[in-house]
């Protein structure tokens, strides 16, 4: 079948300014949320922004999500001014505007915002509606990750794996990093950690280790750990649970358009059309886990 699939250099910057505003966001119910949003809590409204981003507790809708980021930021909120940046750099509910972004990552940041400092240094690094700086830009996505936030963790850590921004490649230190992230939730960390054990990237070569990493991105729902996960396992293992699992999870990776599940996943309906019909039946009754909301 296809080859298994690495972290990606490729994704596009909205993606990665986008993934602090897309973590889980609700610490209560979601209509406890609304209702504390809809009496004025610039902090529910925020988190009912983000929500809706992501369809996280309540339906996908970005339009709703801009109103209620734009309600929280007029009120101040220091993450909310950052997250009106997310929708002009990626050109949601408003026309792309890179420096508009660049000007609500700043203020959010001078505001003590962290996920806005992450952002503002990704935009820098990138050179995304200011002039490009690597050191600076590295310099604030290095201190918001010492600030503990997870996704500020996850980008540090691709610096370091693909040696970004003039940073010299060290598995070391993107494993670390990897594993600050992973352990807070960041599906897309927990898969990056499978790889490094998976093709032994600076550690020893540990097939049980990538699994149980990989499978924790799949049940997050991550689309790269739910394909490297049935690669892994094995659409042509001699078990016939184990192929089933593997062919379960390649379902679903294909369902988000992961490239080479939907490949596999295409030439498998030859070859073994009732496994997929049956792996497609158990797919359709998978949800998410959740993990506990990062900060």
């Amino acid at each position: 079948m296809h080859s298994l699939l690495r972290p990606t250099h490729a994704a596009s910057l909205s993606l990665l300014l986008g993934l602090a505003y897309l973590s889980p966001s609700f610490a209560r119910t979601p209509q406890g949320t609304l209702k504390e949003a809809e009496t004025g809590d610039a902090d529910a409204q925020f988190r009912l922004a983000r929500a809706s981003l992501k369809g996280e507790g309540v339906l996908k809708n970005p339009t709703e999500a801009y109103l209620w980021m734009k309600k929280a930021a007029d009120q101040g909120h220091p993450d909310a001014i950052g997250g009106m940046g997310y929708f002009y750099s990626a050109g949601v509910e408003v026309e792309m505007d890179e420096a508009e972004a660049v000007r609500w990552f700043r203020r959010g940041a001078e505001k003590g915002s962290v996920r806005a400092l992450l952002n503002l240094g990704l935009v820098t690094a990138n050179g995304r509606g200011v002039p490009q700086d690597h050191a600076e830009g590295l310099r604030m996505i290095d201190a918001a990750a010492a600030k503990g936030l997870a996704e500020a963790r996850n980008a540090k850590a691709e610096t370091y794996f693909y040696g970004q921004f003039g940073r010299a490649v060290d598995y070391g230190k993107a494993r670390e990093n990897y594993r600050l992230a992973a352990e807070a939730g960041i599906g897309t960390a927990q898969n990056s950690l499978g790889v490094i054990y998976r093709d032994a990237l600076g550690v020893t070569r540990d097939q049980e280790t990538a699994l149980l990493w990989f499978r924790r991105a799949a049940e997050l729902g991550d689309p790269r750990g739910q394909s490297n996960l049935g690669h892994l396992l094995g659409v042509e293992s001699a078990d016939a649970t184990r192929r089933g699992e593997a062919i379960k999870w390649l379902t679903l990776a294909a369902d988000r358009d992961e490239v080479t599940a939907v490949k596999t996943i295409e030439e498998l309906s030859v070859s073994l059309p009732e496994e997929v019909a049956t792996a497609r039946a158990a797919a359709n009754l998978f949800q998410p886990r959740s993990e506990p909301a990062t900060r």
